[in-house]
């Protein structure tokens, strides 16, 4: 359906910036405690009221508001109003999701309420146990969850145990394989919400690792299951519940117990499940359909094969308008894009695509057999919305109006989008759209959060790779009123990594607020994606593979020599800092291009592979007995006798992602070969620390590349 433009300036919602008057400068304590308002304002919790053309959000007064496309809006309920229903007093609006047109759920202290917008009736629902974690709700009187290692299931105010686990060791609900595979939940309904499937995890053969708990006394140990490359691997299976008969099946997946399962999906009828089998090589996928009554196999869809690695990312979808065919995403091809499954005959076929790697699925809305996704470019950092017409394999380009990094919301019939979006000129902006992309109106544009700050330019640049074959993407950010006469230094923020994409077309380019706060201290601030970073397709990643560090401390190395190039940049005050795989390359410029850097920062860092989690790492350098010269090329502690420049590495002492181990025998290298590494760990600290611990941490990091770079 194509509406009407409308132009009226009655129609846009423009919600500006509010930033108190602060001082010019940004400050540690401004970027971390007041983070939130000097980023664009958005519209928080932005979202279609079901079954209907009016969206919703939270307002800055945090009151629920709804509005249509003519620009309309109505304040539905207050958060005093709220807590006077609830009788609790709320800070903030909760999470709440639409049941249907004129009602919505939300959970508050264990108990499920439903509000209805047309009555102003507050109902509780449901009522989950204390400890209620990992929810799967199909109605506000259906929940699935966990307690502990085991599932529960409340209808209305019924509560059922359906697992019961015999060992702390054996989790059921919870998101499996460390959350790899794009993997981020444990329990799926079924379409007509009379069966739950769900992950059963076993880690009782996966090694310990300890932390002491030293604030207690005597000191106690903390201790998780983590495993390593090369050695046990935890097992995990699927079992289907019947929510009417009570009775349990085991989806019979078959061996070796160490594959990884992952998409799991209901077929439409919610007779089958479709189930996606990697094997721990990563090199072979296997899609099969199993009985959801029997957990029987139905049969094998399909299998993929490969010299490197798949990494299978979703599912299948399933259209109301055509069951007999279901779209999957895939990237084995070269990029990740659609492909159509026919369940009758078995095949698998590339769908019509757009250019670029699919980011996300929506899935199939409406009743027309339309799929909506995101996908990147392939040549420039941006995202853009899509929409594929399964019944006619054509692909309807929705976003392409605006440059940048798009997210799209479509109505439940598909007809309206809600487009969000921002560049590097645009901090943030919401579009209603529609089906074949064309603009309806503005409805939220926020200004620059840092008008009141002195920032200066910040630009993106295109380098080549070291090999030449290809353009890499950096940004680079001035200070304010740079002076072309004088000499700065020069900060690199790394990440590095497969996964993750830094520079982006998007609000400051990507760049952090402690970055812009660098540049306003007198630095030059660049970041830049090598090869085997995310979004530019399978090749581009897999240049790295069995051989990680390489080509990517290659390729930072020509952006070092981009910035030395620089007439205004200091080449002898030179920093680098990073965290996690950025804290692993921040480390390896420091010591394997000891004379490119003169003081580095490596936090949350990887030091040897070996000693890293079995999903993520063995997808890239394969098991250790399998690559030995791979990981004794990328093991950080054959290097550290190279040191020459200044090193601070921080850790936390409860990093169950990259684990203490890593720092600390970096450490035991140091003193071996007598050289000089400031080491800091925040106690009780995981890969990421809380607020006060990060103002901390900054504020020593910033000190850090002062003394320094600055002398």
């Amino acid at each position: 359906m194509i509406l009407t433009r409308l132009f009226c300036l009655s129609y846009i919602f423009i919600i500006y910036s509010s930033v108190d008057s602060v001082a010019a400068h940004l400050s540690v304590n401004d970027i971390v405690n007041n983070k939130e308002a000097l980023s664009p304002k958005r519209l928080v919790q932005l979202s279609w009221v079901k079954d209907s053309h009016r969206f919703s959000f939270i307002d800055e007064k945090q009151a629920l508001i709804i509005a249509d496309a003519a620009g309309h809006r109505t304040q539905v309920l207050s958060l005093e109003r709220l807590s006077e229903l609830t009788k609790v007093e709320h800070q903030t609006f909760p999470t709440f999701s639409w049941v249907n047109s004129s009602q919505f759920w939300f959970i508050d202290n264990h108990r499920l309420f439903t509000y209805d917008i047309d009555t102003g009736e507050l109902r509780e629902a449901n009522v989950l146990q204390n400890g209620a974690a990992n929810m799967a709700v199909f109605s506000p009187t259906m929940v699935a969850y966990t307690v502990g290692e085991n599932i529960f299931l409340s209808l209305g105010h019924q509560c059922r145990q359906i697992t019961f686990s015999p060992s702390s060791d054996v989790l059921y609900g919870t998101a499996v394989h460390r959350q790899e595979f794009g993997i981020t939940a444990g329990i799926f309904w079924s379409p007509q919400g009379d069966r739950l499937a769900y992950y059963r995890m076993d880690q009782s053969m996966v090694d310990d690792y300890h932390f002491l708990d030293f604030r207690s006394l005597p000191v106690k140990i903390d201790t998780i299951k983590y495993p390593m490359a090369g050695r046990a691997s935890h097992h995990v299976s699927i079992e289907v519940y019947n929510v009417e008969s009570k009775e349990t099946v085991t989806l019979k997946t078959g061996l070796p117990a160490d594959q990884y399962l992952t998409g799991v999906t209901f077929s439409s009828d919610g007779k089958s499940i479709l189930v996606n089998i990697l094997n721990r090589e990563q090199n072979r996928l296997i899609a099969n359909r199993y009985d959801a009554a029997s957990g029987e196999l139905i049969e094998q869809n399909f299998e993929l094969n490969t010299d490197k690695y798949i990494d299978p990312h979703f599912g299948f979808y399933f259209s109301i308008k055509d069951e007999a065919h279901a779209l999957w995403c895939s990237r084995h091809e070269g990029w990740s894009k659609l492909f159509r499954y026919n369940l009758k005959n078995k095949s698998l076929t590339p769908a019509k695509r757009a250019s670029g790697d699919i980011a996300s699925c929506l899935g199939f809305l409406g009743s027309r057999g339309h799929f909506f996704y995101t996908a990147f470019d392939e040549n420039y950092p941006s995202r853009h919305g899509y929409l594929y017409d399964l019944a006619k394999d054509e692909v309807i380009p929705l976003t392409k109006r605006n440059p940048g990094m798009h997210h799209i919301l479509p109505s439940s019939d598909g007809t309206l989008i809600l487009d969000e979006f921002s560049n590097n000129n645009t901090p943030y902006q919401v579009d209603l759209i529609d089906s074949q992309g064309g603009y309806v109106s503005t409805i939220h544009t926020s200004l620059s959060p840092l008008q009141d700050h002195q920032v200066g330019p910040i630009k993106m640049v295109t380098l080549k790779s070291a090999d030449g074959k290809y353009d890499l993407y950096g940004r680079i950010l001035y200070p304010k009123d740079l002076d072309p006469q004088r000499k700065y230094p020069a900060i690199v923020y790394v990440y590095g990594g497969p996964g993750v994409q830094i520079v982006q077309d998007t609000w400051l380019f990507g760049a952090r607020l402690w970055e812009l706060m660098m540049a306003q201290k007198g630095y030059v601030v660049f970041a830049l994606d090598n090869r085997g970073s995310a979004n530019r397709g399978l090749q581009f990643e897999q240049e790295t593979f069995s051989q990680l560090g390489a080509l990517e401390l290659a390729d930072q190395m020509m952006g070092v020599k981009y910035l030395k190039s620089l007439p205004f940049v200091d080449q002898n005050n030179l920093g680098v800092f990073g965290w996690s795989y950025g804290g692993f390359m921040a480390t390896s410029i420091m010591l394997r291009e000891p004379d490119a850097i003169k003081a580095g920062v490596a936090g949350g860092a990887v030091t040897n592979w070996a000693d890293y989690e079995i999903m993520y790492t063995e997808r890239y350098m394969k098991k250790p007995n399998e690559n030995a010269p791979g990981y004794d090329g990328a093991n950080l502690l054959n290097y550290v006798s190279n040191l020459k420049g200044a090193l601070f590495v921080i850790s936390g002492t409860h990093d169950d992602v990259v684990v203490p181990r890593h720092t600390k025998l970096l450490i035991d290298k140091a003193i071996e070969h007598g050289k000089d590494i400031d080491i800091f760990f925040y106690p009780y600290g995981a890969h990421h620390f809380d607020k006060k611990s990060d103002v901390h941490m900054y504020t020593k990091i910033s000190k850090f590349f002062d003394d320094h770079l600055r002398k």
